[in-house]
């Protein structure tokens, strides 16, 4: 039968949710997640199959933080099946069903596939604009939490509810230095907190306030199985240097840990060292990376 591609259908579920769970290294329950969100927002997903079984996946994306005229492409392989033309197939097929309104087109791998993924990315004019690193830190056996320092205070609340509370949001969009929002455009904090919907109903929020004001945050959502993924921290720029987003940070972990919580994640750019020393300081122990490409169409067009 040899290498065949087709649309995702009914009953490829168990499929894609082996795929996923095989590519991105991860437990069945947030793979299933995972391919939840690519099903949701998909305009395009197909699969390809080696001798009538299914050995990768391939889709174009655009969850609601993308602006207009970008789309996200996803490509993945089962081991076995690498270098054998279905990445090459799978991207052949994305290409020939990109809207040609499409202006940007993003891409992502894990940096531990570097040596299949790379090469594959260059040869289709990607270029790299943000490398993230993923580390995880127990929660278990934490000391009780320590008093803010003179003149700030902590609350812990329920995220969702604070969707319209224009000073957190505000305190979002002032402390928020990541790359990505250059490629991918400004995110806002409803763009963040439908992002936290998505990984699970159930998140937790730190804030840090001076005069009422809050000035620094760290949001977490719970992934099961006493999974915390940590989504930002963040400071104002006038109220940095002050220890904040270690306080924040290390407030949320004895509130998830007091929920249950045994083990925190987070993402980070592998150059901000800043937030690489508190999560250091916190136990953090670096686990792989995520690599993130750009293709912008409008230079270098795809037909």
């Amino acid at each position: 039968m040899g290498m065949r591609v087709r649309q995702v259908r009914a009953g490829d579920e168990p499929a894609l949710l082996a795929l996923f769970a095989e590519i991105k290294r991860e437990p069945e329950a947030v793979a299933a997640r995972t391919v939840a969100m690519v099903t949701r927002y998909s305009t395009y997903h197909v699969v390809a199959e080696l001798d009538g079984t299914v050995v990768g996946r391939a889709a174009l994306v655009r969850p609601p933080s993308l602006p207009d005229g970008t789309l996200a492409a996803g490509i993945g392989v089962t081991a076995t099946a690498r270098r054998r033309g279905a990445g090459g197939a799978l991207w052949d097929a994305l290409v020939a069903e990109l809207p040609r309104d499409t202006g940007r087109l993003l891409a992502f791998s894990d940096d531990r596939d570097d040596a299949e993924v790379l090469p594959f990315v260059r040869a289709r004019g990607f270029a790299q604009f943000q490398h993230s690193v993923t580390s995880e830190a127990d929660l278990t056996g934490l000391p009780g939490p320590a008093g803010p320092p003179p003149g700030f205070t902590v609350e812990v609340v329920e995220p969702y509810p604070t969707r319209e509370d224009a000073a957190v949001a505000s305190l979002y969009a002032a402390s928020d230095t990541s790359p990505e929002a250059q490629q991918i455009g400004v995110r806002t904090w409803a763009d963040e907190l439908d992002s936290a919907g998505d990984l699970g109903d159930r998140g937790l929020l730190t804030l840090v306030r001076s005069q009422d004001r809050p000035v620094a945050m760290s949001l977490a959502v719970d992934e099961g199985d006493g999974v915390w993924h940590v989504l930002y921290t963040g400071v104002l720029p006038m109220a940095r240097g002050q220890g904040l987003a270690l306080l924040a940070k290390r407030r949320l972990h004895q509130e998830l840990a007091a929920l249950g919580g045994r083990r925190a994640v987070t993402d980070n750019e592998a150059g901000n060292d800043g937030i690489r020393r508190v999560n250091a300081e916190l136990g953090y122990v670096r686990v792989q990376g995520t690599r993130r490409f750009v293709r912008d169409l409008g230079v270098d067009p795809l037909r």
